[in-house]
């Protein structure tokens, strides 16, 4: 019975996708030079109120589909020095605008209400699309308004800044849960401080957690306490050197009940170069760290190799790729870690993750981690006990761990999706996810 309904769910698949008009998107490019406005496809998920949007930018007909848009906009976004958020907007045209490309980038203040970000989308939106509309029948009905500064000082003299761009923030955490036979709770807090230039890149930030969780047992008549701790202390200080070219030096001291670490302290400066320039980072970037210290270990129980304490040599590598372009979005990073008195003590991290636009609709997203252990010089000595294991009270002696993601979504109907109707909530709809 399942194979039978495996195999009918493959079938209507094929169905959907092959049943979709292949002349499509043709058409639909082919009509926009007629039509009085541009066919734009809006790639933004939860970053974006696409509703809002819509309602607000009605003059162009935005598309469901990238392929039958004839102007594709990218959306990406980064962290800033003063903890805000900053907006870059690709456009690219295709079709009859398919020499047209721009880029638009805004920044957000920490805190910014998500009326004020999306307020601010819409008119950066506007200003990018305006070159592509002056293109269509359009163009007759183009006004170009420019707010005036109350006084021109405004508009070249920069605002003083007391803080010297240091951002600070902190935050304490708490949850709880009981019922009749277990309880839990949890608790962290954090504190960091961060300065960012275009010539500096300070951070400095402060963790701490406790976790507790409680079980009544009845046969035997037992209670069960876990508890585990941890602390955090890290720090960062990059120079750019050039567009490509920055050095640094990054340092950490942290304990981990789950760890057996009482104390590791980790000190390492480093070197870091971007094939591509660092203002490209958005939509592309290769970059390559290369960084050579010490790490310092005091453990709370003697370890497998019998020590309590101990301070090592140690070097990595780095090299991590990113690119978002109109097929989807590409990331790759691989971390090697080792001793140098000891090569054998060696870590290796591989993590991925891909979204293609396979086909009208069709879209494939995945994403793989995997980690290649041989440096546990912490785990302590001694079997554990079923409870520790059952518990996870501590960190068990392991060669790997691996972690994956498939997923599949296939979308079709109409094209346009000019209307916005909120009643009764919103809902797309449209859409089948097959998950593996």
């Amino acid at each position: 019975m399942r194979r039978r309904l495996t195999a009918a769910c493959a079938a209507w698949l094929c169905w959907a996708i092959l049943a979709t008009p292949v002349h499509a998107q043709d058409t639909t490019r082919a009509s926009a030079g007629a039509e009085r406005t541009a066919a734009v496809y809006l790639d933004c998920t939860y970053l974006c109120d696409s509703d809002y949007i819509r309602t607000e930018i009605a003059y162009v007909n935005w598309v469901r589909d990238r392929t039958a848009s004839d102007v594709d906009v990218l959306t990406s976004t980064q962290s800033t020095g003063a903890g805000g958020t900053q907006y870059t907007f690709t456009f690219l045209g295709q079709g009859h605008f398919a020499h047209m490309a721009d880029t638009l980038s805004f920044s957000m203040e920490p805190g910014a209400t998500s009326d004020a970000v999306r307020k601010t989308m819409v008119r950066v939106l506007k200003s990018g699309l305006v070159r592509y509309l002056a293109h269509t029948a359009m163009a007759d009905q183009l006004r170009i308004d420019v707010a005036k500064a109350k006084n021109a000082a405004d508009q070249t003299t920069p605002k003083r800044d007391p803080w010297h761009a240091w951002v600070f923030s902190t935050s304490m955490n708490g949850d709880a849960y009981a019922e009749q036979s277990t309880r839990y709770r949890y608790l962290s807090g954090t504190l960091s401080a961060s300065r960012t230039t275009a010539a500096w890149k300070l951070r400095v930030s402060a963790n701490e957690n406790y976790n507790e969780n409680q079980y009544d047992l009845t046969d035997p008549d037992t209670t069960i306490v876990s508890i585990q701790r941890g602390f955090g202390l890290s720090a960062l200080a990059v120079k750019s050197l050039s567009d490509r070219w920055s050095a640094g030096l990054t340092g950490s001291l942290t304990s981990s009940t789950f760890l057996n670490e009482k104390r590791n302290l980790n000190v390492e400066p480093a070197i870091e170069f971007d094939v591509w320039p660092y203002a490209e980072s958005t939509r592309r970037q290769l970059r390559l760290q290369y960084g050579i210290g010490v790490s310092a270990f005091a453990y709370n129980d003697t370890t497998i190799f019998l020590k309590t304490s101990e301070t090592l040599p140690v070097h990595s590598l780095t090299v991590a790729y990113a690119q978002q372009e109109a097929w989807g979005t590409l990331n790759l990073g691989v971390t090697g870690r080792s001793f140098l008195n000891d090569g054998s003590k060696h870590s290796a991290n591989l993590s991925s993750g891909v979204s293609l636009h396979l086909i009208r609709g069709l879209s494939l997203n995945l994403s793989a981690f995997y980690s290649l252990i041989h440096d546990q010089l912490y785990l302590p000595k001694g079997t554990a006990t079923r409870d520790e294991v059952l518990l996870q009270q501590r960190q068990l002696l392991t060669s790997y761990e691996w972690s994956g993601f498939v997923g599949l979504s296939y979308t079709f109907g109409s094209l346009l999706n000019n209307v916005v109707n909120p009643r009764f909530g919103n809902d797309n709809g449209g859409t089948t996810m097959i998950m593996f």
